[in-house]
């Protein structure tokens, strides 16, 4: 059953405790490492289609803006950058209290999905992408940190 969860006028389809039944963890179709991680990024903000669905694993620094969570790394602006991030919202249902933003290194396992926004004022609803993460691993040390590509 998919639940629906409104976060100021955003919609998650929340259907992890589900979803983490049938997951496979070791068939991961984008692993996302060091290098060409911006690109992935982008590719999946401008081609989303093509991605809908993957199961994904990405490491990158725990972050919280607004009170939506995030995974990504330091890099260089872009449009889909968030406080000098290059960046991946998540959804998970995990306690995430001990880990702190901006300073803990974390791999989200999840899969790619798709939410919508009501912005308000008789504006048209907008999709946004998001990962309805599996896991979120605390990592024991920092990958690199800073990324160009």
């Amino acid at each position: 059953m998919v639940k629906a969860i409104c976060l100021s006028e955003i919609f998650f389809s929340v259907h992890i405790a589900a979803d983490r039944k049938t997951f496979d963890a070791t068939k991961i179709n984008i692993v996302v490492g060091d290098k060409l991680y911006m690109t992935q990024i982008n590719d999946w903000y401008t081609n989303f289609s093509n991605y809908a669905g993957k199961s994904v694993e990405i490491e990158g620094y725990y972050m919280t803006f607004n009170n939506y969570k995030y995974v990504g790394r330091k890099g260089p602006t872009c449009p889909y950058c968030t406080g000098g991030y290059v960046n991946f919202e998540f959804q998970s249902d995990e306690d995430l209290s001990a880990l702190v933003s901006e300073s803990s290194w974390i791999k989200v396992t999840g899969i790619l999905r798709e939410g919508t926004a009501y912005p308000g004022s008789g504006q048209a609803p907008e999709s946004f992408y998001y990962i309805e993460a599996m896991s979120v691993k605390k990592m024991d040390q920092v990958g690199i940190d800073t990324i160009s590509n």
